[in-house]
């Protein structure tokens, strides 16, 4: 022992103080960037030419230990441990892996949990343990959405955070009530601001809502904005912004869900930007692309292109998308893109078309585009896509047809894919015409714990959906699948890319 840590050692009180006689040599970190030595009562010195050396122990230490030292999100200790102002805990700060901050934070009745990044900025703001929220129960976790990430709080409270809405809190009967609706899964989403005072009330407001606690009655209620809309008032909207959330209630999977409905002009929209994995309904688009290829030469599909594009579509073939997908390019499928405004949609890396990340906002593009007249493709080269759409085979008719009427053609893609992390994902897209129909509906899933899941989740919604946009159709209608394809992976890709 040496240098820095040395110092520090003796400034602590040497092997008369809390450390105890060091067991091991001055030793590298395993990040190449800093040095350490461990000591005989459960602690260590860490030191950095940036951060200095400073001290860690105990259940801090523990705790930083598991998140992976200084490998960690966490990075470098950047204090000793230092009791909180409030006198009941203890923390250590880290150097951390973005511009926030790190800490972990520990008292004898919570034990220690990590806090970083906009969520303890968030936190800091709003008076750090000596707040309202009191000290953190959590570490930082991902939501169950698969989209925000959030802690809890031992004060009944919790700060939650997303990309595109920011770290906001949210606590007592407010929490309360979020929470016995589903969370950031329910219909309100996630909190878009820390709860304040209205006229004798408080109140947060979410994404798609708000919750407010009134004084008097005592009561928390909640008020979730519709998730449908057309051009004029329409009961329609009204009835499907009604009936899409309870059809989701209870369900773990992450959904993505876009409709518009020509005739009405209603469109409805359930994270329609959010993005997932394609799988098989990208094949859409690279037949698509496939097409406008041949228009651009000035020809028909090929023999063998006939047959590739047939076996993608009526078969969901792998290896015949694989051949399109070479035969394509990149180059030319992000044209089709453009072409199509599919602006949100990115590219599979490599050979792995079904990594292409979709949202349910391009799908419904593409569809429209379809099915309407268009110069992204021409009217026979729209037909006979839509033509393959109606021939899927039988183990594959699952997802969005699901309570639409007998009478109504369905132009359907479904895909369905297993990764190690989040799941299965399971998506059904369709375009529905014929017998007074003219509308869209897209369902993008994941998080699903197996196929027959993802196919439940889409069906439930697609049932009401169809109802909903058919509801002078008293007819028979599209039973929902009662025997789901075997679980089988529709396309097998790495978890891990070379």
């Amino acid at each position: 022992m040496c240098g820095a840590i040395l110092a520090k050692y003796l400034a602590l009180g040497g092997p008369g103080g809390f450390l105890g006689y060091p067991t091991t040599n001055e030793t590298p970190t395993p990040d190449g960037i800093g040095r350490f030595n461990h000591f005989a009562n459960d602690g260590s010195i860490y030191w950095t030419p940036n951060t200095g050396a400073w001290s860690i122990h105990g259940a801090i230490q523990d705790k930083w230990a598991s998140l992976g030292w200084e490998q960690s999100f966490l990075r470098y200790p950047v204090t000793d441990e230092t009791g909180t102002p409030d006198g009941v805990g203890r923390f250590n700060h880290f150097s951390s892996a973005d511009r926030f901050g790190a800490s972990i934070y520990w008292t004898r009745s919570t034990g220690a949990w990590s806090i970083h990044g906009a969520i303890q900025s968030k936190w800091a703001s709003l008076g750090w343990e000596r707040g309202f929220l009191g000290h953190p129960t959590t570490d930082e976790t991902p939501t169950p959405d698969g989209i925000g990430s959030f802690n809890h709080f031992a004060n009944d409270g919790s700060i939650y955070w997303r990309a595109s809405t920011g770290a906001w809190s949210v606590h007592g009967a407010i929490r309360d009530k979020w929470a016995s609706l589903g969370w950031e899964k329910s219909c309100q989403g996630y909190p878009v601001s820390d709860e304040f005072a209205i006229p004798n009330a408080r109140q947060s407001n979410f994404s798609n809502g708000q919750i407010t606690y009134d004084f008097n009655s005592a009561q928390a209620t909640a008020k979730c904005l519709p998730v449908c809309s057309a051009p004029s008032a329409s009961p329609i909207a009204q009835k499907l912004s009604a009936d899409i959330w309870p059809a989701l209630a209870g369900r773990q999977s992450t959904w993505g869900i876009a409709v518009y409905d020509r005739t009405s002009g209603v469109t409805c929209a359930v994270n329609p930007h959010l993005h997932f994995d394609a799988a098989s309904t990208v094949k859409v688009a690279i037949v698509g692309t496939l097409l406008r290829m041949a228009m651009d030469q000035h020809r028909t599909l090929t023999g063998q292109e006939n047959q590739l594009a047939t076996a993608m579509l009526e078969h969901s073939d792998n290896n015949a998308t694989s051949a399109v997908w070479a035969e394509v390019g990149a180059a030319r499928f992000q044209q089709f893109l453009n072409l199509v405004g599919m602006t949100e949609t990115i590219p599979g890396p490599g050979p792995y078309w079904g990594l292409t990340r979709q949202t349910a906002d391009d799908e419904v593009k593409l569809l429209l585009m379809l099915t309407s007249s268009t110069t992204v493709l021409d009217a026979p080269s729209r037909a006979y896509e839509l033509d393959l759409m109606t021939k899927v085979q039988p183990d594959q008719h699952w997802g969005v047809p699901a309570g639409a009427p007998a009478g109504v053609t369905v132009h359907l893609k479904t895909g369905d894919l297993p990764r190690a992390t989040r799941g299965w994902r399971v998506h059904s897209i369709g375009a529905f015409t014929g017998g007074g129909a003219d509308y869209v509906i897209v369902v993008l899933t994941d998080n699903d714990p197996t196929l027959a899941y993802g196919i439940t989740t889409i069906e439930n919604v697609a049932t009401v959906i169809n109802r909903d946009l058919n509801p002078t159709h008293n007819g028979a209608v599209v039973p929902a699948t009662t025997t789901p394809p075997p679980e089988v992976p529709d396309e097998h890709v790495p978890d891990v890319l070379p």
